[in-house]
């Protein structure tokens, strides 16, 4: 589970992905972006890294029960999570388009793939 959702080892696609969600809101911040701009994108960011994690605990948990409603009941949660992780990755690189185009052009440098 956590090869496939990326969680595990320094190859991993998500491995140290906080540090780019950092880099985001800081450049963002640094810039003349307004102030509840800064803090919905941390509040975002936060949601995506939230659900990164809830999903690897519930996906991961699944291995260490027999009780297949308990499995179910893990694996359903897992992707429920996974939904609404990705709507929020989704606000996020939302909100990070609303930056001024200087701030813009800097976040694709930072995050060529997600911009």
């Amino acid at each position: 589970v956590r090869r496939v959702l990326g969680t595990v080892g320094t190859k991993s696609p998500l491995f140290n992905c906080r540090k780019s969600f950092e880099a985001v809101v800081s450049i963002v911040g640094g810039s003349e972006a307004d102030d509840t701009l800064v803090e919905a994108l941390q509040e975002s960011a936060q949601d995506v890294l939230e659900g990164i994690s809830n999903i690897d605990f519930q996906a991961y948990s699944v291995n260490f029960t027999e009780l297949t409603p308990t499995k179910e009941k893990l694996l359903f949660d897992a992707r429920e999570r996974l939904d609404r992780t990705l709507r929020s990755y989704k606000t996020f690189l939302d909100l990070a388009t609303l930056a001024d185009p200087a701030t813009q052009s800097m976040l694709r440098s930072a995050m060529p793939a997600a911009m």
